[in-house]
């Protein structure tokens, strides 16, 4: 019977990359990928992995399952937790489910039958479902950014402190002192992580005694399109504010835009903050001032919380917070600059 170093030895690349075609856990260029799968089917190779999973009693593989491969912050954050994970030797499965809560459950379902060592779990919504599923296996799971009432002994919470970080973006503009500030959410009061940031506005407003305008509260749902046709309408306005929070960088992007067809000045004419801290909000033109989510430390947790619960080891705390940072660029300016 053919063995994975026959196939290696048969295609010329390494043992582990004829594993990264078989398990799809990392890019193998189509002409690599061609050439293994071209040798397994010469071998007939054909891996035993329940035998092997059963065996061991481990997959050394961890499930993510994220709401939008589209958004780069997840993208980044998934990439963070298998760079983590890399370091014990643990693959990571990426499921992207759309913010849709039947792919979510259809996801949760393909991890378990999987037999995978611990599932991640981002959710911008209450899923009662997947939540009851989890809840029920005898896999480690870690809910990201969302609250989760189920006590179970299978379960950590990790989270950045969304409140926390939107009341330090909006506080940073009254600073300046911006007095009409506008805030573009990512969606209707379902959105959880939205509601979080627009509660930290409206804290910070009300704390400085600063008028809340209906009008200046413009719904997004995190994409760049949605933030630019919303930073379209916040700068038609007659009454337009000298300050925008957007709840995170990618729209912040599309307002730049919209702000560049509107031949408006960031920061000159209008300052602008975001959320998050993906990559490319610092070579954007300005360089965008936001608020970072700790991405290293986030993906840090959930691993070492997976870990801990499949040791079986005492957990200490069974939700973790995580302070969101200010980061400073050149986006924003004071009022009387």
């Amino acid at each position: 019977m053919a063995t994975i170093k026959d196939v290696s030895q048969k295609a010329g690349v390494s043992s582990a990359t004829v594993s990264h075609v078989i398990n799809n856990t990392r890019y193998v260029s189509d002409e690599v990928r061609n050439r293994v799968l071209a040798a397994i089917e010469e071998l007939n190779y054909k891996p035993n992995y329940i035998a092997r999973t059963l065996r061991r009693g481990k997959s050394d593989t961890i499930g993510v399952i994220i709401p939008n491969t589209r958004n780069t912050y997840f993208t980044e954050i998934a990439w963070c937790i298998e760079q983590v994970a890399s370091q014990d030797n643990y693959s990571v499965i990426i499921c992207n489910s759309e913010n849709i809560p039947e792919k979510e459950v259809f996801y949760i379902n393909i991890l378990m039958q999987k037999q995978v060592d611990g599932i991640v779990f981002f959710s911008s919504i209450n899923n009662e479902e997947a939540s009851k599923l989890l809840s029920a296996s005898n896999i480690p799971f870690v809910i990201v950014d969302r609250e989760f009432e189920d006590e179970t002994e299978n379960c950590v919470v990790v989270m950045t402190d969304e409140q926390q970080g939107a009341e330090c973006a909006t506080e940073y503009l009254i600073s300046l002192g911006h007095e009409k500030i506008a805030c573009i959410t990512g969606g209707p009061k379902e959105q959880i992580t939205s509601e979080k940031r627009k509660l930290g506005y409206i804290e910070a407003m009300k704390r400085n005694n600063l008028p809340i305008i209906d009008e200046y509260i413009v719904e997004g749902d995190f994409s760049l399109n949605s933030g630019y046709i919303a930073g379209m309408k916040i700068l038609k306005m007659k009454n337009r504010p000298s300050a925008i929070f957007s709840f995170n960088d990618l729209m912040a992007l599309g307002v730049l835009r919209a702000a560049r067809e509107c031949d408006i000045n960031i920061p000159k004419d209008l300052s602008l903050i975001g959320f998050d801290n993906i990559e490319i909000a610092e070579y954007s033109i300005p360089p965008l001032t936001t608020i970072a989510q700790n991405k290293v430390k986030i993906a840090e947790n959930i691993v070492s919380s997976l870990f801990a619960m499949n040791k079986k080891e005492e957990i200490k705390t069974r939700r973790i917070v995580i302070s969101a940072d200010f980061i400073e660029r050149k986006s924003c300016r004071a009022i009387n600059q």
